[in-house]
């Protein structure tokens, strides 16, 4: 091959070169490659809770009212309010009751015996008096039948006046020790009727004091509310040997509530009112329930959490929810708090002169949509503009209007790293920052 040959082959080969590089240069893909965020509705707020009576009434053992004598219930019974459920008896108040007993019983003696002094006394005087009575008449009757002598031979003649005489003198002699008799008795009269006096007002003061040691001899402990007995007889015991506080008995209500708690940081999203999912521990079974009261004051300052070596309190709430069907008492659940909020991450976002833009693809192109946001704990809440299911990219960084784009295949079923960013609410981050 002459020298001019090998020239032009080597010139038709770097042609050839040239060109075949220049096809792949300009055949080549110089679409922009994005990743798609489906617009979806939060993850409920999760709260732990137990089951527990909406209603408790727990009775404790009161020494002051003395020992157990008998309970009226048994442990797993349903009671009303106002049922009877154990009595106390007070030794104490049982020792001085028989005291009272003795003193009331020999007060009433003491009175049985004045009395019987008394109606002695009222007898005798009745007899006393009429004693005196028949005295007065007979010596009325003699003294009108006695005949004065008219001469010295009448006056010195005996059978004239002197029986008469002798008579009427026994009968006046007899008449003034009759006169004594009364005077004494009626003497003695009122020192029997007081006697008597002080021991009804002895009786009255016992008896008084026996109905006040009657009525604390016993106390009997009511339901105050309707439900289900727990009956612990041992915690009686343990109290009176001061070595326990548990309740003898604890009455739970037949209605329940689930206690949860919520931190000071999800506190202003819980509302009354607000409907809940509640899942059940130990069965998964989902029920659905109201919130129904939620504490103003921290029911604890002792949780601590760690952040960055440093130890920060939080405060913790507790909150009550009604469920619409019947849960074992004592059950964990889980509660769900749906959220009805829609959030954007916040590189999706584009923020041009006070309004807010999204990008989504249509036929290969970026397409610009402006939609209404609102920032809230850091991050863009969807007022209007998208809906459930739309899609949009979720990195605007370096997309224009109608830009090209491919979609990468894998972010059309993935929405995992974007979502996340949204729950973690892109706390390190302020949408206003972005320009």
């Amino acid at each position: 091959m002459t020298k001019r040959s090998k020239i032009i082959v080597a010139i038709v080969s770097i042609i050839l070169i040239v060109a075949i590089a220049l096809t792949i240069f300009f055949s080549r893909d110089t679409k922009e490659t994005v990743e798609l965020y489906e617009v979806i509705e939060q993850d409920p707020i999760s709260f732990s809770g137990n089951v527990e009576a909406s209603e408790k009434q727990e009775v404790y053992l009161d020494s002051t009212k003395g020992k157990i004598k008998e309970y009226y219930v048994n442990d797993g019974d349903s009671v009303e309010v106002g049922q009877n459920l154990f009595i106390y008896e007070n030794d104490t108040v049982k020792s001085q009751l028989v005291q009272l007993d003795t003193q009331y019983n020999l007060a009433v003696d003491a009175k049985n015996s004045a009395n019987s002094q008394l109606s002695k006394a009222k007898s005798s005087l009745s007899a006393a008096n009429k004693k005196v009575t028949d005295l007065n008449n007979k010596i009325k009757n003699i003294s009108s039948n006695i005949t004065l002598p008219t001469d010295i031979e009448d006056y010195n003649n005996p059978n004239n006046t002197g029986k008469s005489s002798g008579e009427l003198t026994q009968l006046q002699m007899e008449l003034e020790s009759a006169k004594m008799e009364v005077q004494s008795l009626e003497s003695t009269i009122p020192s029997f009727e007081s006697a008597v006096s002080q021991a009804n007002a002895e009786i009255k003061g016992i008896d008084s004091q026996r109905k006040t040691a009657k009525e604390n001899l016993n106390y009997v402990e009511k339901a105050k509310i309707s439900g289900k007995i727990k009956l612990d007889k041992e915690a009686a015991e343990s109290a009176m040997s001061m070595t326990g506080a548990s309740p003898v008995v604890t009455i739970n209500s037949n209605e329940i509530v689930i206690k949860g708690q919520v931190s000071e940081y999800d506190y202003d999203k819980l509302k009354v009112d607000n409907r809940v999912k509640i899942i059940v521990a130990n069965s998964g079974e989902e029920i659905e329930g109201t919130i129904k009261s939620i504490e103003e004051m921290p029911i604890s300052k002792d949780s601590q959490i760690s952040m960055n070596q440093q130890t920060t309190s939080i405060a913790n709430y507790s909150f009550t929810v009604t469920p619409d069907e019947n849960i074992h008492y004592g059950f964990s659940v889980n509660i769900k708090l749906p959220q009805d909020k829609i959030y954007l991450p916040f590189e999706a976002v584009l923020k041009e002169k006070e309004k807010y833009f999204i990008f989504k693809v249509k036929d290969g192109k970026a397409i610009k949509e402006e939609i209404e946001v609102e920032i809230e704990d850091g991050i863009y809440k969807l007022i209007s503009g998208l809906k459930l299911g739309d899609k949009i990219i979720s990195n605007i960084e370096g997309i224009t209007e109608n830009m090209e784009v491919k979609v990468d295949d894998d972010s059309k079923n993935n929405n995992t790293e974007a979502t996340k960013e949204v729950e973690d609410s892109n706390s390190s981050t302020n949408p206003e920052t972005q320009q």
